[in-house]
C-alpha cells in the first residue's frame, strides 16, 4: 500500500521542478531582454510571446528531462553538471531552430548568447531552493537506515545530511 504514496510524492516533486523550471527559464528570458535592452541603448529588442512563454522553455525543459533531472534524486555537483549540459544543449537546438525557421537575422546575438549563461544560473539556484525546501518538509524524505556505525557510516551520514538534493532522512545506524 505503500508504493502508490511514493509515486505520488515522485509525481509532485517532479511537478514542483517543472514549475520551477519553467519560472527560472522566464525570468531568465526577461532578465536578459532587461540586460540587452540597457547596454545596447540604440534599439529596443523584442521577443515574442509565443518564444518567451513556451517555445524557449520547451526546449529546455525537454532536454532537463532528457538529463533525467526531474525523476532522480542526485547530489547538487551531479544536478549543476547536468543542468550545464541541459543549457548547452536547448541552446544548440535553438539556434539550429533559429537558423531553420530563419529568423536568425531577426535575432539579437547578445541576447543568444547571454540568455543560456542567464537560465543555467536561475535554474541552478530555484532548483538549490527547492530542494531546500523539499528537505525541510518532511513528506518528500525517504527514510534511510545507514549500514556500518562506524567512521564510514559517520561518513555517509555527514554527506547526506548536509546534501541538499538527497532529502533523506536517517532513521538510525545498523
Amino acid at each position: 500500500m505503500k508504493y502508490p504514496l511514493k509515486t505520488e510524492k515522485s509525481f509532485l516533486a517532479t511537478m514542483i521542478f517543472m514549475m520551477g523550471d519553467y519560472v527560472a527559464l522566464v525570468l531568465a528570458g526577461l532578465f536578459t531582454l532587461i540586460i540587452r535592452n540597457t547596454c545596447m541603448t540604440y534599439t529596443t529588442y523584442h521577443v515574442a510571446f509565443m518564444y518567451q512563454y513556451f517555445w524557449v522553455p520547451l526546449v529546455y525543459m525537454t532536454f532537463i528531462l532528457y538529463e533525467e533531472l526531474y525523476g532522480k534524486r542526485m547530489l547538487i555537483y551531479q544536478m549543476t553538471k547536468r543542468l550545464f549540459g541541459a543549457c548547452l544543449g536547448g541552446t544548440m537546438f535553438a539556434i539550429m531552430l533559429m537558423f531553420l525557421t530563419q529568423v536568425s537575422g531577426e535575432m539579437s546575438r547578445f541576447y543568444v548568447m547571454l540568455y543560456p549563461w542567464t537560465a543555467f544560473i536561475l535554474l541552478c539556484v530555484i532548483r538549490v531552493l527547492l530542494n531546500r525546501m523539499m528537505k525541510k518538509s518532511k513528506v518528500f524524505q525517504i527514510p534511510v537506515l545507514i549500514v556500518g556505525a562506524g567512521k564510514t557510516g559517520e561518513c555517509i551520514a555527514h554527506q547526506i545530511e548536509n546534501d541538499t538534493g538527497m532529502r533523506y532522512r536517517i532513521i538510525g545506524f545498523f
